[in-house]
């Protein structure tokens, strides 16, 4: 395309936007892949990858804006396909993000029975441990 020097550093943007959206959704693949094999303490890096991309994503798009004028409809025409392609990824994000949810909640429910069953194991074994360590409340000194 031929654009003026606006549209060429939105253009610029827009593909910076699309390559982050690709990260983004390569790291939520992996996280996802991570979490199926039990592998959770990878997970931290995974989701510092994801934030430091939609850091990103929100710098491009305040620097987006910045460019165009709302409602400009050139825009949409002129950028339809970055916008399109950008939409496509996000759509691909947002079941695995969904599954990733449900897996993190089962996973969380999971160690809460876990520590439960801690407790109530431990409060038992103190309830056996504290009958014998009784002092008697009467001594008989006659002895």
């Amino acid at each position: 395309m031929n654009h003026s020097g606006k549209e060429n550093d939105i253009e610029l943007l827009l593909e910076k936007k699309f390559i982050l959206a690709s990260q983004y959704l390569s790291a939520t693949r992996e996280m996802q892949e991570t979490l199926i094999q039990k592998k959770e303490k990878h997970i931290i890096d995974f989701i510092s990858k994801r934030q430091d991309c939609i850091n990103k994503i929100k710098n491009i798009d305040i620097s987006v804006q910045k460019f165009i004028r709302p409602g400009s409809g050139k825009f949409k025409e002129i950028f339809h396909n970055y916008l399109e392609s950008i939409k496509n990824i996000f759509e691909q994000i947002a079941p695995i993000d969904e599954s990733i949810t449900i897996m993190v909640k089962e996973e969380s429910r999971s160690i809460k029975e876990e520590l439960l069953k801690i407790n109530n194991v431990r409060h038992a074994a103190k309830g056996y441990g504290a009958k014998g360590n009784k002092i008697p409340r009467y001594l008989d000194a006659r002895r």
